[in-house]
Parts: C-alpha cells; sequence; structure tokens
C-alpha cells in the first residue's frame, strides 16, 4: 500500500501543524505556569504582609491600652499626691490648733490658779 505524493504532502503538512500547535502548546503551559508561580509567590508575600500589618496592629493597640494605662497611673498618682498634700496641711493646721489650745490651756490654769490664790488669800485675810 502506497500513498500519493499528494497524501505524503497533507500528512506531513498535518504533522507539522500537529508539532506546531504542540510546541505552541507547550510554550502556553510554560508561560501560564510561569504566570502562576509569580502569582503564588504575590500571595505568599502579600499574606505575609498582611500577617506583619496585623501583628503591628496588634502591638499598636496593646500599646496604646498600655500608654492609656500608664496615663491613668500617671493621673491617680498626681491626684494621691495632692491629696497626700491636702492631708499634710490639714495636719499641719489641727497640730498648730492644737498648740493654741494647749497654750490657751496652760494661760487658763495659769490664771486660774492665780485666781484661786488670790481667792484664798483674800479668805485669809
Amino acid at each position: 500500500m502506497s500513498i500519493s505524493a499528494e497524501e505524503f504532502t497533507a500528512l506531513n503538512t498535518a504533522l507539522l501543524e500537529l508539532k506546531q500547535w504542540k510546541y505552541e502548546a507547550a510554550e502556553r503551559e510554560k508561560k501560564t505556569l510561569q504566570e502562576l508561580k509569580s502569582l503564588k509567590e504575590t500571595h505568599q508575600k502579600t499574606e505575609d504582609e498582611l500577617r506583619k500589618a496585623n501583628n503591628a496592629i496588634s502591638k499598636s493597640k496593646t500599646k496604646q491600652e498600655a500608654a492609656s494605662l500608664l496615663a491613668e497611673v500617671d493621673s491617680l498618682q498626681r491626684a494621691l499626691q495632692r491629696a497626700n498634700q491636702e492631708h499634710r496641711e490639714q495636719q499641719d493646721a489641727v497640730l498648730q490648733n492644737v498648740k493654741s489650745l494647749f497654750q490657751s490651756n496652760q494661760a487658763l490654769e495659769a490664771e486660774l490658779k492665780t485666781a484661786k490664790t488670790d481667792i484664798e488669800n483674800k479668805d485669809k485675810k
């Protein structure tokens, strides 16, 4: 069984077209695989950046909470210092008042003693 030259040329042309199509398909596959690899790398980088951003946000929130707590502690410490100062001032005022009352009491006791002595001396006369 032999084939004619025209059939051979047609088969040869079909074979060449098939080989060309196969080569182009292989090239498209390579290109698609490279693109897929690039997209995966980009996706991974984006995921990493997102993870880093979420960590930064988390740390930022923690820092904000810590800063808020430190500000509250500072405010409470200032309030405590003011209360301690007021307490010292009140204590000093009370102590001064007690001293004044003690001195007045001593003066009144001396005056009373003098008055009693004067009365006793008048009674004796």
